[in-house]
């Protein structure tokens, strides 16, 4: 009586980790599509150094880039959903002036950006965009990217620069 007691224990408490396997594979979140980033690029990055120096743009050398934490999603392109950014040309001139940037002086002409990982999209409000890969160390952040031109009104890019670029952030707020 005791063996069949000690049996049928055994077999439940079985029964019990196989089924608890199997709930906890059948709950597990899988974002191998959606990756999500620890990465955090909220607030403001001046360009210290940058090799793009091309026939389009002089590069984002004194230039800044401020992130916000704040999500929108665009009629354009499918309806992609983005984070929100301002481009600032010329802003590490100004940095006072780079403080008086707020998420709510946003609006649908101005730049966004998605990440995920480490994957960096900046795009402007026509979607042309820089894309690539960051690294932070600090308050240093490399931006290894390529320069897309897009069509707006079909969603598809035109061209994309041969070179791959290399810019230097530092984060001062």
């Amino acid at each position: 009586m005791v063996l069949k007691t000690k049996k049928l224990r055994w077999n439940i408490f079985l029964i019990m980790v196989s089924f608890l396997s199997v709930t906890l594979v059948g709950c597990s979140k899988d974002d191998k599509d959606n990756p999500k980033s620890n990465l955090d690029l909220t607030g403001i990055w001046v360009c210290i150094e940058s090799n793009q120096t091309d026939k389009y743009y002089e590069g984002f050398a004194g230039d800044a880039l401020i992130f916000f934490d704040q999500t929108f999603k665009s009629d354009i392109n499918g309806g992609t959903t983005a984070k929100k950014c301002f481009l600032v040309y010329g802003g590490a001139n100004n940095t006072n002036e780079l403080k008086n940037y707020t998420v709510s002086d946003w609006d649908d002409e101005y730049e966004g950006y998605i990440l995920e990982g480490n994957k960096l999209t900046v795009f402007e409000s026509d979607w042309d965009r820089w894309i690539g890969t960051i690294s932070i160390s600090g308050n240093i952040m490399t931006y290894s990217f390529k320069y897309q031109d897009w069509n707006w009104t079909s969603g598809t890019m035109t061209e994309e620069e041969p070179y791959d670029y290399v810019a230097k952030f530092q984060k001062i707020q």
